[in-house]
């Protein structure tokens, strides 16, 4: 999927949440890799449940520190062979956010490397858990 296609299915199924026109793209280890302003700052849970109803997104993993000053969830898309990526979202403003960062993966199983990488960071990493999906939930994430 190329930036063009990524951003043009963002702007159809969630218009006026993000600032597709101030996006920020590279490549990472063969992954487009695309940081999406939101248009106004949100809350990270508001904007989690729309990413997970809007483009079905499934959260993976979610965490807060330092008494909720610092947040962060990590999810993926379905894995569908035309269309996959995983997101990041951080915050350092309790929970409020202003951008949002997407890993287009070329194939299944770089997206699943990915996030069993991803998972692994994220539990080596100190705060209070507040979703996590176990190996098996992934596992079927990724079964076709």
């Amino acid at each position: 999927m190329t930036k063009e296609q990524f951003i043009n299915k963002i702007e159809t199924l969630m218009p006026a949440v993000f600032n597709t026109e101030q996006a920020v793209t590279d490549v990472y280890n063969k992954c487009l890799s695309v940081e999406l302003p939101t248009t106004k700052q949100v809350i990270i849970d508001e904007l989690a449940n729309l990413l997970s109803k809007r483009l079905n997104v499934k959260i993976i993993y979610a965490l807060k520190k330092y008494k909720g000053k610092e947040c962060l969830v990590f999810g993926c898309s379905e894995a569908t062979r035309e269309y996959m990526f995983t997101l990041y979202i951080h915050s350092l403003q309790y929970g409020l956010v202003d951008k949002v960062k997407f890993l287009v993966h070329p194939s299944i199983e770089v997206m699943y490397q990915y996030v069993l990488q991803g998972v692994k960071n994220l539990k080596s990493t100190d705060g209070e858990v507040l979703e996590a999906l176990d190996e098996e939930e992934i596992e079927s994430m990724f079964v076709l």
